[in-house]
C-alpha cells in the first residue's frame, strides 16, 4: 500500500517539537498561575508636605460714619467697610446690636467688595436691637471695600452704639474667624 519509509528521524522531531511547545506556551503558562510576579522596577514617588493652615486675621472693619447725629424720624445710611490686604474673603456673617428705644434697623444689603454675593440669611430685629446677615461668594476678594449697607432710622431722642461684636469674616484657606477688630458707629438722636 504505502510505501514503508524509516521513521527513525520523526521520533527526535516530534520529542523536540513537544519540549519547544511545553517551554513557549506551558512553561510561561505555569508562571502566571504559581508564582506572579511584578516586575522589579524601582519607582521613586515625590514626597509632597502639607503645611498646617496658618491664621491670619487680617480683616478691619469700620462703619462710615463713625458717629453720627439725627433727628427723631430721619434716615440715614451707614457703611461697614472692610480691609483684607492678605486674606480673600469668601464671606460673612455681620452681627448688628443697638439700643431698639433709640434707632431701627431698615435694611440691609450687600456692598460692593463681595462679587456676585450670595444672601445666605438675613434677619432684622427691632424688638431685641439685632441684626443677623450672612453672605458669601464663590469669587473672593482681597483688598478694601464696602461690605454692607445699612440703612437706620433714628427712632427716640437718646445715644446708641451700633455694635459690630459677633460680626464673622471667613477667607480662602483660613480655618477661622480672619477678623483683627471692629469699629461700630456711635449713634446720638436729637
Amino acid at each position: 500500500m504505502y510505501p514503508t519509509a524509516n521513521h527513525n528521524w520523526t521520533t527526535p522531531i516530534l520529542s523536540a517539537v513537544a519540549i519547544l511547545l511545553a517551554t513557549v506556551v506551558v512553561s510561561p503558562l505555569q508562571k502566571i498561575t504559581t508564582s506572579p510576579t511584578l516586575p522589579q522596577r524601582q519607582t521613586t514617588i515625590a514626597a509632597t508636605t502639607i503645611a498646617p493652615l496658618q491664621s491670619q486675621k487680617d480683616a478691619v472693619l469700620t462703619t462710615t460714619p463713625a458717629t453720627l447725629t439725627l433727628s427723631v424720624s430721619q434716615e440715614k445710611t451707614i457703611l461697614l467697610n472692610i480691609a483684607s490686604p492678605k486674606n480673600k474673603v469668601t464671606g460673612s456673617e455681620i452681627h448688628l446690636k443697638f439700643n431698639p428705644e433709640v434707632i431701627s434697623i431698615k435694611e440691609i444689603s450687600a456692598g460692593d467688595f463681595l462679587a456676585n454675593p450670595l444672601r445666605l440669611a438675613k434677619q432684622i430685629d427691632n424688638q431685641k436691637g439685632e441684626v443677623v446677615y450672612t453672605i458669601g461668594t464663590l469669587k473672593p476678594s482681597a483688598g478694601s471695600g464696602i461690605l454692607a449697607n445699612v440703612i437706620i432710622n433714628a427712632k427716640g431722642t437718646g445715644a446708641t452704639q451700633l455694635s459690630l461684636d459677633g460680626t464673622i469674616v471667613t477667607a480662602e484657606n483660613q480655618n477661622e474667624n480672619t477678623v483683627k477688630s471692629l469699629q461700630g458707629a456711635t449713634i446720638t438722636v436729637q
